[in-house]
């Protein structure tokens, strides 16, 4: 299996070095059972990137991220004040968000701005989730 180019992976609790996204990018947080056979994506988080850093309790922060996840409703997260965080798992990784993705960030961000929230479930289509 080829490797994605600008897909990053933690290992060992460090963040790998290199990493080319800057502060408006929008990355994907992919979840990974590494304990599944074979391993499974369990969750994405696609991310309006703000920094990516090792702090006290979080490595990964954003102005917003729409987060779809196995058995969950899909919602987005767009933090009036403050930034929206998570911790970046060993085994997990980031990479570029695809075209289908900039898409379903774009859309779940229109629904939050016409309802006027900063954190709601988003309606998906069903077969692209």
């Amino acid at each position: 299996m080829a490797t994605r180019k600008y897909n990053f992976k933690k290992e060992d609790g460090k963040i790998p070095e290199g990493i080319p996204f800057k502060e408006g990018d929008v990355i994907t947080y992919v979840d990974i059972n590494s304990k599944a056979n074979p391993p499974v994506v369990t969750q994405k988080n696609i991310i309006m990137l703000k920094r990516i850093r090792e702090e006290r309790q979080c490595d990964i922060f954003g102005t917003a991220a729409l987060t779809i996840a196995d058995g969950e409703k899909p919602y987005i997260e767009v933090p009036a004040e403050g930034e929206w965080s998570r911790v970046w798992h060993n085994h997990d990784k980031i990479r570029p968000a695809t075209w289908f993705e900039l898409l379903q960030f774009s859309r779940a961000l229109v629904q939050a701005v016409k309802a006027g929230k900063t954190i709601m479930d988003v309606e998906l289509p069903e077969s692209q989730k």
